[in-house]
């Protein structure tokens, strides 16, 4: 342990052991010179593909990159936020519209009992917070008849629970901001992991559907129902139990953001699937 007297400019090293080993010779070098420092980021911190330099005296530069390793994306799929607080931010007749390639239903906001014959109604109040506005889009678009699997996510966000059929227009609906695709990860979509000896090929089974997959493969289910994080939850989880040597280490950051890491000896594939 080092510690230094300002006063009579003594230096006392203090042994962790609390005494000097005997018969022992201890060689003290001080390196009176600058030099620097370098402070770690965190991972959560660093993008991968980020580099920095380090140069030594005679001015030759070395260049580090940082390297992640693999990493996939789940995809978001279709969804609507109301950037108001509540029903005074929503003006009367403000309309959005879904279809499933076949039919195609237009909701209308309507607080006055007055609107279009041919638009489905989503009757709300001006008082009515944005989350209790998200509930009446939910039924609405439960009972259109669409193929949906909607849900209400909070702050008055709204997963449809699309499929890649579906399309959402939300043009004549200034209060709505829309997000994602239609798809997203869709039934029997596949990827698959090597790690020199064994390849593991993950199947996505969709039990809205419930066609099985392949008994060679891993299943990963989901529903349309479910969210791009609560599906990146899933692979993490089915990843981990893969039994791949040396084992990977997937981790869900958010926003279905998943870095496997991974060795020299491992492969991703995700040519067959929407990661």
């Amino acid at each position: 342990m080092f510690g230094y007297n300002s006063r009579c400019c003594r230096i006392r090293l203090t042994p962790l052991g609390i005494i000097w080993k005997p018969d022992t010779a201890y060689v003290i070098n001080l390196n009176n010179k600058d030099r620097t420092i370098m402070n770690a980021p965190a991972g959560g911190d660093v993008v991968d593909g980020q580099t920095f330099q380090i140069q030594d005296a005679a001015g030759s530069n070395v260049t580090y990159e940082f390297e992640s390793g693999y990493s996939m994306q789940v995809p978001v799929t279709l969804s609507m936020t109301l950037t108001g607080a509540s029903g005074a931010d929503i003006s009367d007749t403000e309309r959005f519209t879904v279809s499933d390639g076949t039919n195609t239903v237009t909701f209308e906001f309507d607080r006055n009992n007055n609107h279009a014959p041919a638009n489905t109604p989503i009757r709300y109040k001006l008082t009515d917070p944005a989350d209790q506005i998200a509930e009446y889009i939910v039924d609405a678009l439960k009972l259109a008849g669409l193929g949906l699997n909607p849900k209400t996510l909070g702050g008055g966000q709204i997963h449809l629970g699309s499929a890649a059929n579906h399309t959402l227009d939300t043009s004549a609906a200034p209060s709505i901001r829309s997000a994602g695709l239609a798809g997203g990860i869709a039934d029997q979509g596949t990827f698959t992991l090597t790690d020199g000896t064994r390849t593991v090929t993950f199947e996505f089974e969709d039990d809205g559907i419930a066609n099985g997959t392949d008994p060679m493969n891993t299943a990963i289910h989901f529903t349309t129902g479910d969210t791009h994080e609560e599906i990146a939850d899933t692979i993490v989880t089915a990843i981990q139990n893969a039994g791949l040597v040396p084992p990977l280490l997937p981790r869900h950051l958010g926003n279905g953001l998943i870095p496997l890491g991974g060795a020299v000896n491992h492969l991703l594939d995700t040519s067959l699937t929407n990661l």
